[in-house]
């Protein structure tokens, strides 16, 4: 898809590109909320703030589902992964 988008816009100016983030971030909150709503069950890194909530009973679900999406962000810089800013306002707007 990257390669798509360079050749369609090989140097893309600040406005398309904050444009680009925004329909990726808006497109991917629909994705999840149609893939919750359909009610198929959980991913593997659902689970975890799913079974610590509720199993474990440390924390109500909101808090458990910020300290994992906080510690997946932590583990991708650990890890050298580039944090971008779309990574960060997904991060702390997307809400639990």
């Amino acid at each position: 898809m990257r390669n798509l988008l360079d050749a369609l816009l090989p140097h893309p100016g600040l406005a398309m590109r904050g444009g680009l983030m925004l329909t990726a971030i808006v497109l991917t909150c629909l994705a999840a909320a149609l893939y919750f709503t359909a009610d198929l069950g959980v991913s593997a890194y659902d689970a975890l703030a799913l079974i610590a909530a509720y199993k474990y009973r440390l924390l109500p679900f909101k808090y458990c589902r910020i300290i994992t999406d906080s510690i997946c962000v932590l583990v991708g810089l650990v890890f050298d992964v580039t944090l971008g800013v779309g990574t960060v306002i997904t991060h702390f707007l997307w809400g639990p």
